[in-house]
């Protein structure tokens, strides 16, 4: 596809160019808004030039705040693709680190579609097979997560980390999303593996899970876990990890001080 590109600098006086009244985006953040400040827009922000009308396809947020400050913006000027064509738009943002992996996904699965195979998608996205098989893992993920990292309220490398966790932490991560008022952190996904295993022996013990409990003073005290996968009870510390040796490499010890604690 033929396509030019010019880098301008867009003052204060010109700042109405720009179709604020079209933006979709969360509001900047106060890190990127004190970088600002302090540095100027660093990172070019992309436009498409097309019909007479100027349509940004990335960089809405340092638009907002360079208008805000009232600073030249630079911008990245594009002519020649239609601003809608998300196969051609996709390798050019990709390159500028400036893709929604969202985006990039639909696109991938819309290639998918029409058969185009994974050689031939790599190769178009311009893209190592690494960094497309982790945007394509991505569809793995519930809606909601996918719809977070498209706004912006989740960050690319934690949905990444979720996907690579598997589907059986996907519900408490959810949970977590929404108590924590629509934000789900690295922090957050790392610590899924414990709110996990709470939750399937929380289950085991309000169930009458076979010797999981019989009596204060037989309580078992510790599980063993391989991954996900609940292996075992143990009364002592010293059975849970000859326990565990037996299970396997991957397989841990785990205390059950919460799950038992009384109201």
């Amino acid at each position: 596809m033929q396509y030019e590109r010019e880098m301008i600098e867009v003052p204060p006086s010109d700042h109405a160019s720009f179709p604020t009244n079209e933006f979709q985006c969360q509001p900047p953040s106060r890190d990127l808004a004190k970088s600002i400040a302090e540095h100027g827009i660093i990172e070019p922000v992309v436009i498409c030039e097309w019909n007479g009308g100027w349509y940004v396809k990335g960089g809405q947020r340092r638009i907002l705040v360079g208008i805000a400050l009232g600073i030249d913006i630079p911008v990245a000027l594009y002519h020649g693709i239609d601003p809608e064509d998300t196969l051609a738009w996709i390798p050019i943002l990709n390159d500028t680190g400036q893709e929604n992996p969202i985006h990039t996904l639909h696109a991938i699965k819309k290639m998918i579609a029409r058969g185009d195979s994974f050689e031939e998608i790599r190769t178009q996205m311009f893209m190592t097979k690494q960094k497309l098989e982790k945007i394509m893992r991505l569809d793995i993920l519930p809606p909601v997560i996918l719809g977070a990292v498209q706004d912006g309220k989740v960050a690319i490398t934690t949905a990444e980390a979720l996907a690579s966790k598997g589907k059986e932490y996907f519900d408490d991560a959810v949970v977590l999303y929404h108590q924590n008022k629509d934000k789900l952190t690295a922090s957050d996904v790392r610590g899924l593996s414990t709110l996990h295993r709470q939750n399937t022996l929380a289950d085991m013990f309000m169930n009458g899970t076979p010797d999981a409990h019989s009596g204060e003073e037989n309580l078992k005290r510790y599980a063993v876990f391989e991954g996900s996968k609940f292996i075992t009870f143990a009364k002592d510390r010293d059975d849970a990890r000859g326990a565990a040796m037996m299970t396997g490499d991957d397989a841990e010890v785990y205390q059950l001080i919460r799950v038992y604690e009384k109201e």
